[in-house]
Parts: structure tokens; sequence; C-alpha cells
């Protein structure tokens, strides 16, 4: 234990980049909010708690929740007519979330959440220019064109993200912000 302890602080003090100190960052804040002394969420016992009321309005909520989604792709249309279907349907998904499904997006493609964040790091790093070059190559041993297929493998809406980061519509604590909330 203790020697996990110490090659973690030798990682953030002397070979972490910046993007993986934000992402450091953004995990120790993700762990310290509402942790239990069980080890479980406050909001995963509430979930728990609550499934019997949940099944009671499925057909409801489900009503509810289309209603919803029909106005948000209105009022999308009408205020971004030049929106691609893959993008509203992106923001669709993000704003009126399907509850009764998984709720982390790396489940979608099969990806852990601490996997994904390593794989965004690596092609925030390549994609800015601060990836080291052996880095590139290890990496490029392995998957040849491992830049297509990481992006390939990210859920929709991390792309989104990740694009807006790159064309610096975000800035990058924003950007991991964005990632760890769409994660959760």
């Amino acid at each position: 234990m203790e020697k996990k302890l110490f090659e973690v602080i030798d990682f953030i003090l002397n070979h972490a980049t910046e993007n993986e100190l934000v992402a450091v960052r953004a995990a120790i804040d993700r762990r310290s909010k509402g942790k239990l002394s069980t080890g479980k969420s406050l909001s995963d016992m509430v979930t728990a708690s609550a499934s019997a009321f949940q099944e009671q309005m499925t057909v409801p909520m489900n009503q509810i929740r289309s209603t919803v989604k029909n106005m948000v792709v209105r009022l999308i249309k009408e205020n971004a007519p030049e929106i691609t279907d893959e993008q509203l349907n992106a923001l669709v998904n993000e704003w009126v979330p399907d509850r009764t499904k998984k709720k982390t997006t790396a489940n979608r493609n099969q990806i852990p959440d601490d996997v994904l964040i390593t794989m965004i790091t690596q092609f925030i790093s390549f994609s800015i220019g601060k990836m080291k070059k052996a880095e590139d190559i290890k990496l490029r041993n392995e998957m040849p064109d491992w830049p297509a297929q990481y992006w390939n493998a990210f859920p929709e809406t991390i792309q989104m993200s990740i694009t807006a980061f790159l064309r610096a519509q975000i800035d990058e604590e924003d950007f991991w912000k964005e990632v760890y909330r769409k994660l959760e």
C-alpha cells in the first residue's frame, strides 16, 4: 500500500502532464464528493432505495420523458436549424437522459471510465502536440492507427467535448469538468 502511495505521489510531482494533473484533481474531487463510510455514494443509496417507486412510475415517466424530449428537439431545431442529426441526438441524449438505461457513458462501449480517461488524456496530448514521441511509438506498435481507433471508441458526447476543446471553444479545466460530468 505504501509503495503504491509513493508511486502515485512521484507520478504527480515528477511525471504528470498538465492534462493528467487536471484529471487527477477531478478524480480526487469526484472521490471526495458524497462518499460514505460504506464506500457507496449517497446517490447510489438513494437510487437503490427509490427503485420500487421508480418501477411504479415507469409508464408515466416514459411519457413525460418523451414529451420533454420532443420539446427539446423542437427548441433546438428552431434555434439552431443548421445542426446535424448526429449533433441533435447527442444534445438530446445529454439533456434528456434515459434514466432507465445504464448511467455511465463508457458502458455503451464497454470501456471502463478509468481506461476512457486515460485514452482521452493520450488523445488530447497527441492532438495538441504534447505527447512524448516514445509514448506515441509505443501506442502505434500496439495499434498502428491508434488516434482514429480511440476517436471511434469515444462516446459521441465525449467526441463533442474533445472537438470543442481542440477548437479552443472551452478551456482545459471546463473540458475535464464536462468529461467527468458525462461519466457520472
